[in-house]
């Protein structure tokens, strides 16, 4: 099956590097044009497409770019978050047809923001999988996944899970578009088609209107999509000012699963455990700010609380004298005895959507391939890495910097721990395809050109603005520029930048 894919945004090059793992011969590829491209670069280099095959969406009309890909002889195409509408002389190259990706459960939520449409107006929300017709998101229906709307959910947090389904309904449903006919089934029901400036009609909040509680939190938590501007008002002096809603679900007083926020992942029936001191409660952190986290815990919360700093505090024989209920780490930087994890509930936190994003540097990974959102997992340290029991996970934003989303992960993980004392929750098993995320290297923080936008740029500069991690920089001759505090604006940056003289004896890393 000889196939062009038309590829847009994290969902494009993902399903791009799917496809190319799955062994589809990937013929030609259509991307955006650079200045509403979202990672178009590194889609053309995840295609393997020599440039005769990559084509610019803004020729699709043209004579020539409709010549050369009928010229591929391809037997089918692929839209993938693409934004373009495909007119018929495009549709007519593939005689198979053309199978659109579409980020909500048709015929629900057609046309633009679906994300959106689906919290105001309160509509099943999903991924589908359609042949393009003649009419926007009409087409007959191959395969779907629905989504849950949660009531914490803006805008951000669905599109992100919207995005992670969207790719799931693809990697199942790759046989189906390999086949030489596709099953479909027609939609039904006269279905709204939303536009692009359809928001407008409810962006701007109306201070003399009367909303109801639940209209006015689902307009404000629907357009919450930062960096992007959304919901406004208009003040007395004519000055416009942007909204955002910021949501904080409550833990739940039970571990009762039909309750809790989605969860995760069991201790191996292999694994005897110790049950310990329902009373002593051990704590091992290694930032700064633990201590105080600790002090507020023991100041606060039932039972007798201990602090581990280093290694050299979290012996197996101080942990066997203690026999703590559990052994939270907020954040550790050392492997922890095997002894303890074997013996004793230890407790990790990791951002990510597990089993996906396991692995090293997950706050930077998920910020460099475009997610602006992520969840907070507490799970039971195992053997294999992020690969344990998950007793609960909650939504976490990862807008701001580097340590400002360090300073929420550890505000948001005391919530968990205090609850998880509370409650003592039975954790259970991670499902799912496991995904890793390789650690990043400090030649991987460098600026080089190939952040495509001020987003991006913003993005770099930001997820590495943390303690511990090497700073955004660039070199030019002898002279390195580090950044910090990034701000973005329209139509530039503001940063902090310190430059230093490069030492010509220094030993450069190659990794």
């Amino acid at each position: 099956m000889r196939l062009v894919v038309f590829a847009n945004n994290r969902v494009g090059l993902e399903g791009v590097r799917l496809l190319r793992r799955s062994g589809v011969e990937l013929v030609g590829l259509v991307v955006h044009p650079p200045k509403t491209a979202r990672l178009r670069e590194e889609i053309i280099a995840a295609s393997g497409l020599s440039a005769d095959r990559v084509f610019d969406g803004s020729t699709l009309r043209e004579q020539a770019t409709i010549e050369r890909i009928t010229a591929l002889k391809p037997d089918r195409g692929l839209s993938l978050f693409f934004a373009y509408i495909l007119k018929q002389e495009i549709l007519d190259i593939f005689r198979g047809g053309v199978v659109n990706l579409h980020p909500s459960l048709l015929p629900h939520a057609r046309g633009r923001f679906p994300n959106v449409w689906c919290i105001v107006d309160r509509l099943p929300a999903g991924v589908t999988l359609h042949l393009i017709d003649s009419g926007v998101d009409t087409g007959p229906i191959i395969a779907q996944r629905p989504v849950r709307v949660e009531s914490w959910d803006t805008g951000l947090t669905l599109y992100d899970r919207l995005e992670q389904a969207s790719l799931a309904l693809l990697a199942e449903a790759l046989p189906l578009l390999s086949a030489p006919e596709i099953p479909t089934s027609v939609q039904s029901g006269d279905h709204k088609t939303n536009r692009g400036n359809d928001v407008e009609r409810i962006d701007q909040v109306e201070l003399d209107r009367t909303y109801t509680g639940r209209e006015i939190i689902d307009i404000l938590r629907a357009r919450t999509f930062p960096p992007h501007k959304g919901a406004y008002f208009i003040d007395d002096n004519g000055v416009r000012v942007d909204l955002r809603l910021e949501l904080k679900p409550e833990l739940p007083a039970s571990n009762d699963v039909s309750a809790e926020p989605p969860v995760a992942s069991s201790p191996s029936p292999s694994t005897a455990t110790v049950r310990g001191n329902g009373s002593n409660y051990l704590y091992a952190g290694c930032k700064p700010w633990h201590r105080a986290q600790f002090e507020q815990l023991a100041a606060t919360s039932p039972g007798q609380w201990h602090f581990a700093a280093s290694p050299a505090e979290l012996t197996v024989e101080r942990v066997t004298e203690l026999r703590p209920r559990y052994i939270f780490f907020p954040h550790w930087s050392w492997k922890v005895p095997v002894e303890l994890t074997d013996n004793y509930e230890c407790v990790c936190f990791h951002v990510g959507d597990l089993p996906r994003d396991r692995g090293g540097s997950p706050v930077q990974n998920q910020i460099a391939r475009g997610r602006r959102s992520s969840f907070l997992c507490a799970l039971r340290m195992a053997q294999e890495i992020d690969a344990g029991p998950v007793y609960t996970r909650i939504p976490l934003s990862l807008e701001g910097g580097g340590e400002e989303i360090f300073l929420r992960m550890t505000r948001e993980a005391q919530r968990v721990i205090e609850w998880m004392v509370r409650e003592e929750p039975t954790p259970l098993p991670q499902e799912g395809t496991p995904e890793f995320l390789p650690r990043r290297k400090p030649a991987q923080s460098v600026l080089d050109g190939s952040q495509e936008d001020l987003l991006r740029v913003h993005d770099h500069i930001r997820m590495l603005d943390a303690d511990g991690y090497p700073p955004a920089f660039t070199e030019m001759g002898n002279l390195r520029m580090t950044f910090k505090r990034s701000a973005l604006y329209h139509d530039h940056i503001d940063a902090d930048v310190r430059i230093t003289m490069i030492d010509p004896n220094r030993k450069e890393s190659k990794s």
